[in-house]
């Protein structure tokens, strides 16, 4: 069987909402089979900050520099089922923004997805997310549930184009670190994740049980919008005014997995 009729791009694995496309042999009814591979995301971060200006607490933007984080996967195919799990490792930061110093921050995700194959090309998926990030002594985290949905499309021998998308509702606690904690509890978040790319699959690597190789480069977007985040007064708790406040991570991805 030629490379073409045996090695086929078939969906994108949404971990989280995204991870990387999956290898299967055409048709629907293979047995189980194990993908391992990192994606390499050259991302740049905004992100948003409390300071205290003039005796007021405020909220500005936040930027960094570019960045590069690793983000392992794992997934785990059965006929048309499968699971997945991914991490992005934690990665440091330097911020900084309008009447705001330099600000060192790190952060870290943790995905994990059970999804189905409705179409040898299209999976769906539900999930569920973390998300850490640190910003000196303080820790925001953010978790909930995530649905996700993924395509494929041949393009000629072994490239194939895919694009992926996801949404998660997530809560978040502020820190105590946060100047605006006592306002603010119970938060809520609006998750966006999205990827779309070219994924190059070729045959295996038969001394070591790997089945298929693949390499994927594609562009990825991460997004969340959390709430009616509150800014209290000078003084006191009372609440002077309320803001959704975005955090947004993009950039280019590179990929490669290994199919066992």
């Amino acid at each position: 069987m030629n490379s073409k009729g045996l090695w086929r791009v078939a969906a994108a694995v949404l971990s989280g909402l995204f991870q990387v496309p999956a290898l299967a042999a055409e048709g629907t009814g293979e047995g189980f089979s194990v993908t391992v591979g990192t994606k390499v995301w050259v991302n740049e971060w905004s992100s948003w900050s409390t300071p205290t200006i003039g005796g007021q607490a405020a909220v500005v933007p936040i930027d960094s520099s570019t960045k590069v984080s690793l983000i392992p996967v794992v997934s785990l195919r059965f006929r048309d089922f499968y699971a997945s799990f991914s991490t992005l490792l934690n990665t440091s930061y330097t911020l900084s923004g309008q009447a705001q110093n330099s600000i060192d921050a790190s952060r870290k995700e943790f995905d994990a997805n059970v999804g189905y194959y409705v179409l040898p090309g299209v999976g769906v998926s539900l999930g569920f997310k973390s998300l850490s990030q640190t910003f000196g002594a303080s820790n925001y985290r953010w978790r909930g549930p995530t649905i996700g949905a993924s395509a494929t499309v041949p393009i000629r021998g072994g490239t194939a184009a895919y694009g992926a998308l996801g949404v998660g509702f997530f809560t978040m606690d502020l820190p105590a670190g946060d100047p605006n904690s006592p306002v603010n509890s119970g938060l809520n978040a609006n998750y966006t994740i999205g990827e779309i790319g070219l994924a190059y699959a070729t045959a295996g690597i038969a001394t070591i049980a790997v089945t298929s190789t693949a390499f994927t480069l594609g562009y990825r977007f991460q997004s969340v919008a959390t709430k009616d985040y509150k800014v209290r007064a000078a003084t006191g708790t009372s609440v002077i005014g309320s803001t959704d406040v975005h955090d947004v991570t993009q950039g280019p991805a590179l990929g490669v997995l290994l199919r066992f």
